[in-house]
């Protein structure tokens, strides 16, 4: 397979397959109301024949392990799985539409596992809407998580198993040519072992059929599929290594560009989402500065949790100070401004409150324990 360099931004590069099929030298039909023709949807995918053993096994356990002293290990290495064109053969063509391009990304970024693991986690319906959100150039309309088959716990506070639905608008003009989507996805999200005990995280997203959830055309929505599998490994202290592949699906003329566009854009993402779990580990730590304020002030808290499902009062209560918690006041040069976004249940529209902090504060905060920030906003939201 032939690659062709797409974009490059914040360090990551993202390529495209080269079609080596000979273009048909007739002009392709572009789908439209009256037509019945629909892109093809993908199948749920096959797992790697010979993994499918260590991958049972490895669910056993809350922190996913692959034991190198198993047979099926050895296997795994000594066979020629690691040939592009087997696992394009066994994985990717079963699921992925004839004419769909594939897109692979990779680069190294600042920021540790943890952290993308934080980041990637979205096992409520505001991360979801807030993840997207950040990772697109689309407004996302709404959001409903189906079913959640495995959720974060103190055990393992990244991890997440369910299924989702989600509509997406195109911005600006452009929404009034393009119609809006609607994804039906199976999401898979959390930490790993690999064979050499070496930790990673994963984002696995891949679109899905259920009779259950029909397509809504009728409601001026189309189905657009689509996969994706973001693997995030260490690379030195205090960086890791990106590599991000998946492919969406084929909708024709002016959308198809579109949306391969945004496709590409949530894909290159995988900084943002560091940097919105940097955003977390801040709206914790104002939470224990708000605790302690309020224990000063005779309205004791017993819990962080608690302040952090009031991150809005939180957060509001901080946007009426100069420079948040801060102690000393920053020169406006070594201020750091943010945009942080409670997480609130229920509401369509993301919100988003502006603070300064110094610089002092700011690093204070990225070096808090991802971890420890997990366990601490296990699936907290706020009521409406």
């Amino acid at each position: 397979m032939q690659w062709k360099t797409l974009k490059t931004k914040d360090n990551v590069v993202a390529f495209q397959s080269r079609n080596n099929t000979p273009k048909k030298s007739c002009r392709p039909r572009i789908a439209s109301e009256d037509t019945d023709a629909l892109a093809e949807s993908p199948e749920m995918p096959e797992f790697y024949p010979i993994t499918d053993k260590i991958i049972e096994s490895a669910l056993h356990n809350s922190y996913l392990g692959v034991s190198t002293t198993c047979p099926e290990a050895k296997d795994f290495e000594n066979e020629s799985l690691y040939d592009g064109e087997v696992l394009e053969q066994n994985v990717m063509e079963n699921a992925k539409p004839e004419n769909a391009s594939m897109i692979f990304c990779t680069g190294s970024i600042p920021g540790t596992v943890e952290d993308a693991a934080l980041g990637f986690l979205a096992d409520t319906e505001a991360r979801t809407r807030k993840r997207v959100s950040k990772c697109t150039e689309a407004a996302v309309s709404d959001v409903k998580i189906l079913t959640s088959i495995q959720g974060p716990s103190f055990e393992d506070p990244f991890r997440f198993f369910g299924v989702k639905w989600l509509t997406l608008s195109a911005l600006s003009a452009v929404k009034y040519f393009v119609k809006p989507r609607d994804f039906l996805i199976l999401e898979s999200s959390g930490m790993a072992l690999d064979s050499n005990g070496e930790r990673f995280c994963y984002l696995l997203v891949h679109s899905i059929i259920l009779d259950e959830v029909p397509e809504f055309g009728r409601f001026a929505l189309m189905r657009q599929t689509m996969s994706a599998c973001h693997i995030i490994r260490p690379r030195n202290v205090n960086e890791v290594e990106v590599f991000s592949r998946g492919f969406t699906g084929s909708v024709g003329g002016l959308a198809e560009r579109l949306y391969l566009n945004l496709y590409c854009d949530g894909m290159m993402a995988v900084p943002k989402m560091i940097e919105e779990a940097y955003s977390r580990k801040l709206v914790l730590m104002a939470a224990e500065v708000f605790i302690q304020l309020r224990f000063l002030s005779g309205k004791h808290s017993i819990l962080v949790r608690v302040a952090v499902t009031k991150s809005t009062e939180v957060l509001g209560y901080y946007s009426t100070t100069q420079y948040a918690f801060c102690v000393d006041t920053p020169s406006a040069e070594s201020a750091v401004k943010r945009i942080l976004s409670p997480e609130v249940s229920g509401s369509k529209k993301l919100t988003e409150i502006a603070l300064k902090f110094c610089l002092k504060c700011y690093l204070a905060a990225k070096s808090l324990s991802a971890w420890e920030v997990g366990l601490n906003s296990l699936s907290v939201t706020e009521p409406e």
